[in-house]
């Protein structure tokens, strides 16, 4: 999927349980030439961070090549996720460089992780890029959605201090609650990059879990980032 911004690029991640995959482009942020000194740094860089045999707490920050071909990438996964499935995970993310070829800039999200790769410095910035991804369940859709959002909204807002109180190893949380009349029980988990403060993890999850709603309207799962 292509995305079309020219805003600087940090990541928050919003999770709500949700199986899916997808690999978004930048287009906005150029592109590569075959075969190009770029390509090459990049490949190198994804080569060095999927046979990296130190996870960091489920979190990778590399770069590779001399300007202007620098290559930096991010690699995060979910810290409730074992080292093994971690390392999978990122592995099976390099998809994007084939779904996003020629692109300099791609993000490719998972369940368990998420990869990102940018010419661009990436690292520690405060999350103001106007680039928020969102996806809902098709399976199933739920009744008393009123109900349900506000049980939603308020246990993600419980998790995303928990989250955003964390160190420099993780900024995390995950908690269940149920909804209300009908006594489901709905699981919520929260993460933000570590290499973000306190309140610019707080400041990047508060601004994301009001807009659940305008994705994921009557749906059981949801997830965004």
């Amino acid at each position: 999927m292509a995305i079309d911004s020219v805003r600087p690029i940090s990541f928050h991640a919003l999770l709500l349980l949700h199986s899916h995959f997808s690999d978004y482009c930048f287009t906005s942020f150029g592109t590569y030439a075959p075969n190009s000194t770029y390509q090459f740094n990049l490949n190198i860089l994804l080569s060095k961070i999927t046979s990296s045999p130190n996870v960091h707490y489920g979190f990778y920050n590399l770069s590779y090549g001399r300007s202007p071909d620098t290559v930096n990438a991010i690699g995060l996964c979910r810290a409730d996720v074992t080292p093994t499935t971690c390392r999978n995970c990122i592995r099976n993310s390099t998809t994007a460089t084939h779904s996003c070829y020629n692109y300099s800039t791609a993000i490719s999200i998972h369940d368990e992780c998420l990869l990102f790769y940018s010419g661009y410095f990436i690292f520690g910035l405060v999350p103001t890029l106007d680039f928020t991804i969102y996806n809902r369940s098709v399976r199933e859709n739920i009744k008393n959605w009123d109900e349900y959002k506000l049980v939603v909204n308020g246990l993600l807002g419980s998790l995303s201090g928990k989250a955003a109180s964390g160190d420099f190893r993780r900024k995390f949380a995950a908690g269940n609650t149920e909804a209300g009349s009908s006594g489901r029980k709905i699981y919520g988990v929260v993460q933000c990059m570590p290499d973000l403060d306190d309140s610019e993890c707080r400041n990047c999850l508060d601004g994301a879990i009001p807009k659940i709603p305008e994705c994921c309207n009557g749906s059981v799962r949801g997830q965004g980032f």
